[in-house]
């Protein structure tokens, strides 16, 4: 059953890339003849809507009102640009803040999130980019591997996507700041507590007089 579900989602990854392709070939045809971004973007939210609401297959859906607003968020309060736009932004020192997830991150404010070598990787795609050109860098992960070995270290073993840039670190478990004297253990969540994060994380970190709870 679980290989029959592998081979579903390739197919629909496989999918999922010839359907966006082709709306970038399209896209492009379109603007050359005239019309404009703003006059094809209900084009490319149906596309959306026909390739993550009706084409994905069952056991990858979410609840309906996250799949309707996974695809709305594009609508209300967001915006819509090129790809090359978004570098420019990226590169030129224009975004102030962006959240990554990570296979390993260190006390030294650097993560790894790219490659595990000898395993397939298509590259950094843009992370590399927005750990150079972001001012706030904030790790969002699960505090452990699958394995139960922490993923907040001394020092990251992986390579680096970025170095010396993580500002902020926030797991299910707690909330670090990256600060020159090291980690700071500044919010714990709801049943833990410090003894709990020590237990489960490798990287040495500060203990203030005072912790909020997150949420709180």
């Amino acid at each position: 059953m679980r290989d029959s579900k592998k081979l579903v989602g390739h197919l629909y990854a496989m999918f999922t890339i010839l359907v966006w392709g082709s709306c970038f070939v399209l896209t492009k045809n379109l603007l050359a003849v005239g019309i404009t971004a703003v006059q094809i973007i209900p084009l490319r939210m149906i596309l959306a809507y026909v390739t993550l609401l009706v084409m994905r297959p069952r056991f990858m859906r979410l609840p309906l009102r996250d799949e309707l607003m996974f695809i709305l968020i594009g609508i209300t309060g967001g915006s819509v640009y090129d790809h090359e736009t978004s570098f420019a932004f990226i590169r030129g020192g224009h975004i102030d803040a962006t959240v990554l997830g990570t296979l390993q991150v260190d006390q030294e404010g650097n993560i790894a999130n790219w490659t595990i070598p000898g395993k397939f990787a298509p590259g950094m795609g843009g992370a590399m980019d927005l750990c150079a050109g972001v001012k706030k860098i904030i790790v969002a992960t699960d505090h452990c591997e699958k394995s139960g070995h922490s993923k907040i270290l001394k020092k990251c073993t992986l390579p680096l996507t970025g170095a010396h840039c993580v500002t902020d670190i926030v797991t299910e478990r707690g909330y670090f700041e990256v600060t020159p004297q090291g980690l700071v253990l500044r919010e714990l969540a709801p049943g833990y507590t410090v003894e709990d994060i020590r237990a489960c994380t490798e990287a040495d970190f500060i203990v203030p007089e005072t912790i909020a709870v997150m949420g709180g």
